[in-house]
């Protein structure tokens, strides 16, 4: 993680301080692309797809995700 660039540290004798360089949020972006990138032909659909049928998902929960894509269109209509 140091030498991609996420976390350094601090050095205390022997031991050693890490922290984080970069915002979880930001660090989580960077994994998940890459996880659709390269298991899902960089298909952000194909992704979604696998997801909400193997995943488990109540009627609730895909009721949910429907609201939140939902609001994702309207702001784009809006843009």
């Amino acid at each position: 993680m140091q030498d991609k660039g996420f976390v350094a540290y601090t050095q205390y004798g022997n031991s050693r301080e890490y922290y984080a360089l970069v915002k979880k949020a930001d660090y989580f972006s960077t994994h998940m692309s890459g996880i659709i990138r390269n298991f899902f032909g960089n298909s952000v659909l194909r992704f979604a797809s696998f997801f909400t049928e193997s995943g488990n998902l109540t009627e609730a929960e895909l009721r949910e995700l429907r609201n939140i894509v939902d609001k994702e269109i309207e702001k784009k209509k809006n843009d």
